[in-house]
Formats: C-alpha cells, sequence, structure tokens
C-alpha cells in the first residue's frame, strides 16, 4: 500500500503552481517568463527544498556553454587587445577568463561580462584610431579574431535552448536544479550580449580586411546567423 505524504502532496502542489504560473500556453517574452517564473518561487522555497541541490541536464549544459562562450572572447579580447598595445585590458581580459570556473556564481557571470564589455569598448576605440600594426601585432589579432568568432558562435548556440526553458518547456527540470538564478540572468542577458559582440565582431571583421590580417573562414557565418 502506497501511503501519499502530505509533503509530498504540497511539493507536487508546488511544482504544478509554479509551472502554471510561468504561463506555459502563453505567448510572452522571454525575460518576461522568466520573471514569472521567479516571482511563483517566491514563496516555495521551503517546500522545494528537497527536491535536490543540483542543476537540471539542461540547464546545466546551458550554463557551461555560456561560460565556455564568456572565456573563449575574454580571450579573444586579451590577444586582441595585446596586438593593439592595451597591455593592461590584455592582462585583466585574461586572468578573468582564468578565474572564471565552470560553477561561476551570477556575480561572477556579471563580472566576467563587464570585462567583456569594457575591454570590448577599449579595443573599439584603438580601431577608431585606424592604428598601424607589425606582423607580430597582426598575428597576434589574428589569434584573437579567431576566438571571438568561436565564442559568437557558442553564444549563439543558447538562443533555441534559453528560449525553450524561457517559455516554460523545461519549467520543472529547472524547479529540480539550483541554476535559477543564473538561468535567469543567461536569460536576460544573452540577447543583449549577442548584439553587442556582432557589432564588435563586424568591426574587427572589417579591421582585419583593411590591414591584411587574415579572417576566419566563419566569420561571415557567424555575422550572417546573428
Amino acid at each position: 500500500m502506497t501511503v501519499n505524504h502530505p509533503m509530498r502532496r504540497q511539493r507536487r502542489h508546488c511544482l504544478l503552481m509554479a509551472a502554471a504560473a510561468c504561463g506555459l500556453a502563453g505567448p510572452l517574452s522571454a525575460q518576461a517568463q522568466i520573471d514569472k517564473f521567479r516571482e511563483a518561487l517566491g514563496g516555495l522555497g521551503s517546500a522545494l527544498g528537497g527536491l535536490g541541490s543540483g542543476r537540471s541536464g539542461q540547464s546545466d549544459n546551458i550554463v557551461r556553454t555560456y561560460i565556455a562562450a564568456d572565456r573563449e572572447v575574454l580571450r579573444a579580447n586579451g590577444d586582441m587587445a595585446e596586438a593593439l598595445g592595451l597591455k593592461d585590458a590584455a592582462a585583466l581580459a585574461r586572468a578573468t577568463a582564468d578565474a572564471l570556473g565552470d560553477a561561476a556564481t551570477v556575480d561572477g557571470l556579471k563580472e566576467a561580462d563587464k570585462v567583456v564589455t569594457d575591454s570590448s569598448q577599449l579595443i573599439q576605440q584603438e580601431l577608431d584610431k585606424a592604428p598601424q600594426l607589425d606582423e607580430a601585432a597582426k598575428q597576434m589579432f589574428a589569434a584573437g579574431l579567431v576566438k571571438l568568432v568561436r565564442g559568437v558562435i557558442e553564444y549563439r548556440s543558447l538562443r533555441k535552448s534559453v528560449q525553450r526553458m524561457a517559455d516554460g518547456a523545461s519549467a520543472f527540470s529547472v524547479l529540480q536544479g539550483g541554476g535559477l538564478g543564473t538561468m535567469a540572468y543567461i536569460g536576460s542577458n544573452l540577447p543583449s550580449g549577442l548584439t553587442h559582440l556582432g557589432t564588435a565582431l563586424q568591426n574587427t571583421v572589417a579591421f582585419a580586411q583593411n590591414n591584411d590580417i587574415p579572417v576566419p573562414a566563419d566569420a561571415t557565418q557567424a555575422l550572417a546567423a546573428l
């Protein structure tokens, strides 16, 4: 005989409430779905506490891919900043990439993304001056451009997965994981991040083409897909 324990019933009820509050049937924007999902979870912490602390497989893959893309872009900016003589920016970007672990917190991701933004802006400011690079600097810039294309492609690969989770298709897997705050951050930051990186990639490709610096074959494809 199976005993339907009251706590088990309460947890199941909480899960259903949260899933319903996500608006599974409603065509809301990604951020709106995330906001509703977080609100739905507001008073359910104690009831969900025993459901497990590890992230679901799907959300874990998204977080790992986002972190890998962050590292790639940071290292790209490190190379390009060095090629342009921005030694402090290069050192900071590389150190941030090295410090960004697979279990990075939301604060860690925010810090990394800020370094991405700041270093990208410094690189663009230097590119606007139309600098003349020697052969060693051109090789360093080319190496950074290869990494930047890889990072953009990795970010781009997340769009469909993040949208599906934000739309509520994987609400239960997110509930069962510990990555809600991280997933909410990624979901809200990814669109603007891709826009800014698309602009950065376009500008660096243009600079490379104008200065006899090799451009990766997949750079055009990466730009066209953004």
